[in-house]
């Protein structure tokens, strides 16, 4: 597969992935603590993330400030965000809910990010958050 190829198909393989998160959350439950799967698979994923980026030859962060804004995003979005979803339905939440809840984060972000860091969200981004959030709806 090209490159091109591979990143035209890229979204379409996140939303997948990212979409079975909640399936395995409810599948592990009885069988794994839910912060020790989650370990394991971030493990594995950052295995083969890495493993993809040197054969894709990707650029690394060059400077200890890319690096640090990589992994506070990586610790505020997989720690501080999903490490707590997934505890909650093993508390039983269920995942439908929690999925319903964490896909209004893009929502919520453009909402708050005016006031607390000045951006502007534009037109075509208030079209995609409102699409997202239909899909969420439905």
């Amino acid at each position: 597969m090209s490159t091109s190829k591979l990143i035209r198909f890229a979204p379409a393989l996140f939303v997948f992935l990212w979409s079975t998160g909640w399936i395995s959350a409810r599948a592990i439950v009885g069988d794994a603590d839910p912060l020790t799967f989650l370990a394991a698979r971030y493990a594995i994923a950052g295995v083969l993330m890495a493993a993809i980026c040197v054969w894709m030859g990707a650029t690394w962060p060059s400077t200890t400030r890319e690096r640090g804004h990589a992994i506070v995003s990586g610790v505020l979005l997989h720690a501080a965000y999903l490490g707590p979803v997934w505890y909650a339905v093993a508390k039983g939440v269920p995942a439908g809910i929690s999925g319903v809840l964490a896909g209004s984060q893009p929502l919520l972000t453009a909402l708050l990010a005016p006031m607390l860091i000045g951006e502007r969200i534009t037109a075509r981004q208030w079209a995609g958050i409102v699409v997202g959030f239909a899909g969420i709806v439905l």
